[in-house]
């Protein structure tokens, strides 16, 4: 639980909690990241018996790289 405090999704459902009746905000929570997990499985299953292994690796290598320069791109315009 620390490691989500600050991410986007955690303050996300504080605000909608705040308006929203927390039973239903914490159980679209949990059914979004039980959706996740299941979508995430699945393309580990997959991607890696479509593509070859070093693809996949050099993707999500890229992906990495452009989700961490997107972060400190928008870090750096935050005032």
């Amino acid at each position: 639980i620390a490691t989500e405090i600050g991410d986007k999704t955690f303050f996300i459902a504080a605000v909608l909690s705040m308006r929203n009746s927390r039973l239903m905000v914490f159980a679209g929570g949990l059914f979004a990241l039980i959706c996740m997990t299941i979508l995430s499985t699945m393309m580990g299953l997959i991607l890696p018996s479509v593509l070859p292994r070093q693809y996949t690796h050099i993707i999500g290598g890229l992906l990495f790289l452009y989700f961490g320069i997107k972060l400190i791109y928008d870090s750096r315009s935050m005032s």
